[in-house]
This record gives C-alpha cells, sequence and structure tokens, in this order.
C-alpha cells in the first residue's frame, strides 16, 4: 500500500462499523439467559457465512469472467461489514458458559450451518454473476488467491 492510500483501511473501518452495528441490533432481538442456545448469535454466524459465500462466488466468478469487481468490494463487504457482524470470540465465549449439552448443540449448528452455508453461498454468488462453479472451478477464488495463473 502506497503512502497516503487510505482508501482500502477506510473502506474496511466504514463497513466494519456497519456490520458490528447491525450484529449489536440482532442481538438485542434475541437476549438469551446464559443456559439458553444463544439463537442470535447463531444466527448471525449463520446468515453471516451465507453472505460471505454468495460475496466470494460472486467474485471469483466474475473473476474467472473476466469481470473483476471493484478493488475496494471485497474489504469493504467481506472483511469491514461481514467481519464486523460475525462474532468468532461471542461464539466461544457463550459456548464456554452453557451446559454441556447445549454447548455440543450450539457448536455442532453453528460449524455445521456456518460450512453449509458458506457452500450453498459460493454457489449461488457464482450463478448470481453468471456462471456455476463446476468441476476443478468448483474452489471459490479470490484475485488475490496465489493459485491463480
Amino acid at each position: 500500500m502506497a503512502a497516503g492510500d487510505l482508501h482500502i483501511p477506510a473502506a474496511i473501518g466504514v463497513g466494519g462499523g456497519i456490520g458490528s452495528i447491525a450484529r449489536y441490533g440482532i442481538g438485542q432481538l434475541d437476549p438469551s439467559a446464559a443456559d439458553q442456545l444463544p439463537l442470535a448469535t447463531l444466527a448471525i454466524n449463520v446468515s453471516g457465512s451465507l453472505l460471505l459465500g454468495l460475496l466470494v462466488g460472486a467474485i471469483s466468478a466474475s473473476t474467472a469472467a473476466g469481470r473483476a469487481p471493484r478493488a475496494v468490494l471485497r474489504p469493504f463487504v467481506g472483511t469491514g461489514i461481514l467481519g464486523g457482524y460475525t462474532t468468532f470470540s461471542t461464539f466461544a465465549v457463550q459456548a464456554n458458559h452453557l451446559p454441556a449439552p447445549t454447548a455440543v448443540a450450539y457448536i455442532v449448528l453453528s460449524v455445521v450451518g456456518g460450512l453449509a452455508c458458506a457452500a450453498l453461498g459460493a454457489r449461488a454468488g457464482a450463478l448470481l454473476v453468471g456462471g456455476p462453479l463446476t468441476g476443478a472451478s468448483a474452489r471459490p477464488t479470490l484475485p488475490d488467491d496465489p493459485d491463480l495463473p
């Protein structure tokens, strides 16, 4: 990054503020008791996985088709908004304080749901911009992925 070139860090910061405010608002809709499944955090993290999958799939398909998106899109939406929106630390603390059976259910739902939604989102994102992810290109790639030719 060139000296004085702050548009990417600024986009991440603004996006992070937006995502954090959204997470706070959704968290206020379901203030779970300490021993209950934290549905708000579960919904936030699983929906964030879906949205990140959509973004990555769309960027991957656009790049593969020679239509690279603006350089600020992924940092603003992916790192900023979705990074501020999702929360691994809250998930970890909540899981640690739940009764064992509830904690196991929370962890399984979060991990399996997040992975499934990310995969679904990646496929949907690619389809939305004009092409399915198939065969060797089924793994979404980003423009700065070292595996790209």
